[in-house]
């Protein structure tokens, strides 16, 4: 879920600084900050060992398949070329607090190694620049995910690779690195290990609508479906402003002239309706039935069922079509970043729609068996758009547009101003007309403590089983959303985002209206971190005709100073207005001050006339107060159940509840702008290199004018393959990966590996020509000729070695077999014809 959450992030800081002294003094969970820059030091020394001990290694096993292809045989194994019969156990290498795998033969025989598990994220961002530095695959493997399908996966790998010694699987977050170009290809719980699932974005089938839309804006061609459907949202954008303007303009409202159609789509409160209802009313997601939508055709009906409801029948024949019945639709979006790039600046173009999830306020009538046949309840529908499936990217926007941009349809979400409008727009060319946004109505209930997140704001309004909605929450809400097939607790996850948003939305309006009415800020008793402070039994309502006010404010924080007398004038001041004369406003229109200073005998008989009125005014309003009290000795908030409606007419005269739909209204404004691409000098790593250049100490010491003329030359490759792909320059590839490039100067794609292990995808496709046109640059620039010449250690790269060629006789059989076979071939024809030839001379 796209959240827009606004004035947490320092909560959010001191509660993990909380967290972590009180594990200071846990073994598995150490402190962040542990590595000095000594530690940093004896790192670098250990992955250079790592390095080197494991190339001898790997030239030992080639000496050794040659020598017994001579036929010499070998015992025991080569350790710092001496025959050995024993390895020595050494101790783990503790470096800071954390305890490294000692660089034994045993270790550096294996694939890969794994680093410890307990480095933090910062930390391993830097081992990752380390590794790339000295020539060392590295990834990221493991995660969270309590996946049993992972675990048997990791048994079986373990149990075939044990003749390896491979060691077995953790499952935390961790580096795994390797000097074999394929020997990342051994771990097991690789995300691209994981038993058939895909974790590649399809990038080529599903491309941004925006970067598709702005490339054609300088054809000609009127007819363009991007010119037509750009002037649409040009009408759409204004449509939002005068919402957010004058929100009362977004007010769906009902006369008597207008037809049955419109009069479904008016908006009203029921006061008394809402006062005993919550979240444990609304069915839950385990009893609503659900479509997973994959196809175009399941699109179709999804878009169809959504405005008639499911099963609606209308024979147009006979002059009865389909009428919609939708007013509300409930939308959430789960989004993944595809590119791996540390600018911050362009991290934010990689963001992709992985998921759509929607669902509206039409209910399919169900009879009930105990009834006679009777209509018992209604079962709503959820859905779960994949946009990721063959054909959905491009059908979303003709299916779903108009439901997102009529603005007779109110659309509810929960932070829609943090990604999910932009990525509607950007991805689809969708904008969200008429918005209610369910965490800045929160916001406006508790201004000092800012907005609630979804589950906490599920379990305010009393959702049952509220643990499970927030365990899912923080197993899968930073998930990878583009891994297919997704699992049932994902989807489930998802479908929690959007089945309370309608309910939520009735209950936000109720509570911004009583706001007004009691003439107090009645504010919600818990942030958005801290969910200990909410009252987990509310007192429930005393009547059945209402609420009283006592019982409304005992469901807020203890901590809020309510004022109960107050609070009863307030009820008394609503009952004696209820019988629509205010006597005291005609006073005090009558006298002012000057007026006092004027007065005559017409204003004598004035003020006589008023104070009748008021004395009558009076006695008529204490009688109303005493039937409002009735038997229950309390007064009531509302006691009529005539009063209680609030029409949408009436909505303006509460500020809060219009200033919550403004806002709302405010952020479907956040589009996609394009903008993102980070200049060509002010990389972080290119200043890096230049510093380091200058200083002539660092990584970056041998940069030279030549690296920086290859690097401006890849930026405008760059730029012009991603206005032929269509696509954000960022995702061809990151500045950091061309400023890799242009000082490595890989020459391959195993090479570039180095650099990531997973390519962009327009260089990891090999039916692509970019990756070729890369390596083509690189090998045609003086930087590469330069470094041809040049005799410094440091700048020798390592060549792209293999782990499965190391078996004996395979090294020179298998990946230059076909090269010696045609020269063996070649060697014996020549023998045979030069035979013959002299026999025919004799």
């Amino acid at each position: 879920m796209g959240r827009y959450r606004r004035g947490h992030r320092n909560n959010r800081r001191g509660h993990n600084r909380k967290q972590n002294k009180g594990n200071e003094d846990s073994s598995s969970s150490p402190p962040w900050n542990q590595m000095t820059e000594a530690d940093w030091s004896l790192l670098e020394k250990y992955l250079l060992d790592y390095r080197s001990t494991a190339l001898e290694v790997y030239r030992s096993k080639q000496a050794r398949g040659r020598a017994r292809e001579g036929g010499q045989p070998s015992q025991g194994r080569w350790i710092d070329g001496h025959l050995r019969t024993t390895v020595e156990v050494e101790a783990n290498v503790v470096i800071g607090s954390h305890r490294f795998l000692p660089l034994t033969r045993e270790v550096c025989e294996r694939p890969y190694i794994d680093l410890p598990d307990t480095l933090g994220s910062k930390e391993r961002r830097r081992i990752h620049s380390l590794c790339s530095n000295h020539d060392l695959y590295h990834t990221g493997a493991g995660d969270d995910d309590d996946d049993a399908n992972v675990n048997d996966k990791a048994a079986a790998a373990n149990d075939s690779n044990g003749s390896n010694g491979i060691a077995n699987l953790t499952r935390k977050r961790r580096i795994v690195m390797s000097i074999y170009a394929d020997g990342l290809e051994f771990v097991a719980d690789l995300p691209s290990h994981r038993g058939g699932e895909s974790k590649s974005f399809p990038s080529r089938r599903c491309q941004p609508w925006y970067y598709h839309a702005h490339a054609s804006t300088n054809s000609d061609n009127q007819n363009n479906p991007y010119e037509q459907r750009i002037r649409c949202l040009e009408s759409e954008k204004q449509q939002i402003r005068q919402f957010v303007n004058l929100p009362e303009q977004s007010l769906r409202t009902s006369s008597d002239e207008v037809d049955r159609v419109e009069r479904s789509f008016s908006d009203s409160i029921d006061l008394n309706e809402l006062e005993s209802f919550d979240l444990s009313m609304v069915p839950t997601p385990e009893e609503t039935p659900w479509m997973l939508v994959d196809t175009v055709e399941k699109l179709k009906l999804c878009a169809e069922e959504l405005l008639y409801g499911v099963g609606a029948i209308g024979d147009e024949s006979v002059g009865s079509p389909k009428i919609p019945k939708i007013r509300e639709l409930a939308f959430d979006l789960e989004m993944h970043n595809i590119l791996d790039t540390h600018s911050r600046q362009e991290n934010k173009t990689g963001i992709r729609t992985c998921l759509l999830q929607l669902t509206s306020d039409v209910g399919m009538p169900v009879a009930g068996g105990q009834s006679g046949g009777c209509v018992s309840k209604l079962v709503y529908k959820d859905y779960i758009v994949d946009p990721l499936a063959p054909g959905l990217w491009d059908a979303i926007p003709v299916h779903l547009g108009p439901l997102f941009s009529d603005p007779k349809i109110v659309k509810i979400g929960h932070g829609i101003g943090g990604m999910d409008t932009s990525s509607l727009h950007r991805d689809f060319g969708m904008l969200v007309v008429n918005a209610f946004d369910t965490y800045e109505a929160s916001t406006i209930l508790s201004p000092r403590k800012g907005g609630m997140g979804l589950a906490t704001l599920c379990r305010h309004y009393k959702l049952p089983k509220w643990e499970h909605y927030k365990a899912l929450k923080h197993k899968y809400q930073n998930s990878d959303w583009k891994r297919r097939p997704l699992d049932d607790d994902a989807l489930a996850y998802g479908r929690y985002d959007i089945r309370y948003l309608v309910a939520l939305r009735k209950l936000l309006l109720r509570d911004l209206v009583k706001l007004d009415m009691i003439g107090r800020c009645v504010r919600f008793g818990s942030s958005v971190e801290d969910d200990s402070d909410f009252d987990s039994a509310p007192t429930p309502p005393t009547s059945k005709g209402g609420t009283p006010l006592s019982s409304t404010l005992s469901s807020f924080s203890e901590n809020e100073v309510v004022d109960t007398e107050a609070s009863d004038l307030d009820q008394f001041n609503d009952a004696r207005m209820s019988k629509g004369k205010n006597p005291l406003s005609r006073m005090a229109s009558l006298f002012s001050d000057n007026e006092v200073d004027d007065a005559n005998a017409s204003d004598l008989d004035r003020f006589n006339d008023a104070r009748d009125d008021l004395n009558g005014a009076i006695a008529e309003t204490e009688e109303a107060f005493a039937d409002s009290i009735g038997n229950s000795g309390t007064p009531s908030l509302l006691s009529s159940s005539a009063g209680s409606i609030i029409h949408a007419s009436e909505f303006p005269c509460h500020h809060h509840l219009m200033k919550a739909i403004s806002t709302s209204q405010k952020r479907c404004l956040k589009l996609w702008t394009g903008d993102g691409e980070e200049p060509i000098l002010k990389n972080p790593s290119l200043i890096s290199m230049i510093k380091h250049a200058a200083n002539q100490k660092g990584h970056g010491k041998h940069w030279t004018d030549t690296n920086m003329k290859l690097y401006q030359s890849l930026f405008a490759w760059r730029r012009a393959s991603a206005q032929k792909e269509k696509v954000h320059a960022s995702e061809v590839c990151s500045l950091d990966f061309l400023v890799y490039v242009a000082y490595k100067l890989p020459s391959s794609r195993w090479a570039m590996r180095r650099y990531s292990y997973a390519l962009p995808m327009l260089l990891e496709d090999e039916n692509l020509p970019y990756c070729d046109e890369l390596c083509e640059m690189v090998l045609s620039s003086d930087a590469f000729q330069q470094r041809a010449t040049c005799s410094a250690s440091d700048l020798i790269t390592m060549d792209v070695v293999f782990y499965s060629s190391e078996d004996v006789g395979k090294n020179v059989w298998e990946r230059h077999g076909g090269m010696s076979k045609f020269l063996v071939a070649s060697a014996v024809v020549g023998a045979i014809v030069f035979t013959m030839s002299r026999v025919r001379m004799k």
